[in-house]
């Protein structure tokens, strides 16, 4: 049998086309799905009149490839070893901004369509992020050695009442302390 789930293509929510709120925003359920997937999961934002694509991607740490096509960008991710691998197409050229999650020690190199490429380092909340800034195309493939590759965290619970003294910690030490 063919695998229903992820098949949005023929979908319609009740009332058809007809419904006046129809694939309006946020009044459909096939448009809140796809923008938590497109916006949410894989982070894309294309902006075609002022000439950019954003591509922030938020998969999940555990995921070693992802892909997904719409009719403005498609984005594919593979984690190969040590290397992350991020295919990104654009149905129009534009400038790419990507912002990149590292579960890692640190970025080795960071290369765009076989080209090193200059890259910025953001601290983030238990792990790092790199910026890059790509000229104006339409395909890029980018590939990101990491060094030190770190496991996914495990989820934390954590309840207090307020004025309680809260420190959560790492093996590398405190992370975060509030008093």
């Amino acid at each position: 049998p063919k695998a229903a789930y992820g098949n949005i293509k023929n979908y319609l929510s009740p009332g058809g086309l007809s419904h006046p709120a129809c694939s309006i925003d946020f009044n459909d359920v096939t448009t809140m799905f796809c923008r938590a997937s497109v916006e949410g999961l894989f982070g894309c934002r294309p902006d075609y009149p002022a000439g950019i694509v954003h591509v922030e991607p938020a998969l999940p740490t555990a995921w070693d490839k992802a892909a997904l096509r719409t009719p403005d960008v498609s984005v594919a991710f593979r984690r190969n070893g040590a290397k992350d691998v991020y295919e990104i197409e654009l149905t129009r050229p534009a400038r790419l901004m990507v912002r990149l999650p590292v579960h890692a020690g640190g970025v080795k190199l960071v290369t765009v369509n076989g080209t090193e490429t200059g890259h910025r380092w953001e601290p983030w909340f238990g792990f790092g992020m790199v910026h890059v800034e790509v000229a104006k195309g339409s395909r890029f493939t980018i590939e990101m050695e990491v060094d030190g590759r770190r496991s996914p965290g495990t989820e934390m619970r954590v309840v207090k009442k307020a004025g309680d003294r809260l420190e959560l910690a790492s093996a590398d030490g405190p992370i975060l302390e509030i008093k």
